[in-house]
């Protein structure tokens, strides 16, 4: 039997410095009791220029998920990742893979571009849709990724700040 419960957070009212600044309404026997909390918020927008003319303003098409593993019993917690989510497709599993390379390495960015085994893309959309049109790359990314320790992405923050 699976439970899913949604809940909001609400800021803490009153408490001093050190104390949590959110709290989740129904008391903290939730924090007990469930095996799985993903913290899950929205991190921006993903827009496309608008085809009609006279509009000067982008298109949101969808946007971009930042999921935290805050508490977990089956796998380490406190780990992020990043899912975009298409209004027109749902969840984009191409581009969460893609997300996941760039995060680990495997694929370079320059500012707008991104090189992929030698080839340079501008812009994200390119390179998604390279990726998209050639089932061997994402194999070969997913076969990567696979291979890949989650310590070593987050020795690889560490050493960022």
């Amino acid at each position: 039997t699976i439970v899913v419960a949604i809940n909001q957070y609400r800021k803490t009212v009153g408490g001093g410095p050190g104390t949590p600044r959110d709290t989740v309404p129904g008391g903290e026997g939730q924090t007990f009791y469930n095996h799985l909390w993903l913290k899950v918020r929205r991190a921006g927008w993903e827009t496309v220029k608008s085809k009609k003319k006279g509009e000067k303003y982008p298109q949101k098409v969808g946007f971009t998920m930042n999921v935290e593993i805050f508490k977990s019993k089956q796998c380490v917690p406190f780990q992020n990742v990043r899912i975009p989510f298409d209004f027109r497709t749902q969840l984009d599993e191409v581009a969460a893979i893609v997300y996941e390379a760039l995060d680990f390495g495997l694929i370079e960015s320059h500012g707008s571009y991104y090189d992929l085994n030698g080839e340079r893309f501008q812009g994200r959309s390119k390179l998604l849709d390279y990726v998209r049109e050639r089932p061997d790359v994402l194999d070969t990314l997913v076969v990567s990724l696979g291979d890949r320790d989650p310590a070593d992405q987050a020795e690889d923050d560490d050493d960022g700040e």
